[in-house]
């Protein structure tokens, strides 16, 4: 009994730190074309409606939403990745 009370212990300290990298990014939505980093730590995922020089409007699950520029820290497009490749 005592051998089976240390290998249940030593399967939870082995797999304590393996759960806790499991953790990952929210599934992204559907067909998603454009990812916002805010400048609050959020990540906003959705389709880009407009963006100009101090707005940006993005479809997010059926609504919309709009962001000024000095919330953005980055804008990630599929344009923009795929020119990166």
């Amino acid at each position: 009994m005592k051998r089976y009370t240390a290998l249940v212990a030593c399967l939870c300290l082995v797999l304590q730190p393996v759960m806790a990298l499991a953790e990952t990014e929210p599934a992204p939505i559907t067909g998603a074309d454009t990812r916002l980093y805010l400048a609050d730590g959020s990540l906003v995922e959705g389709n880009l409606i407009e963006r100009d020089q101090d707005l940006v409007i993005m479809r997010v699950n059926d609504k919309i939403f709009t962001f000024d520029k000095t919330e953005i820290d980055k804008i990630i497009t599929l344009e923009s990745l795929v020119g990166g490749a």
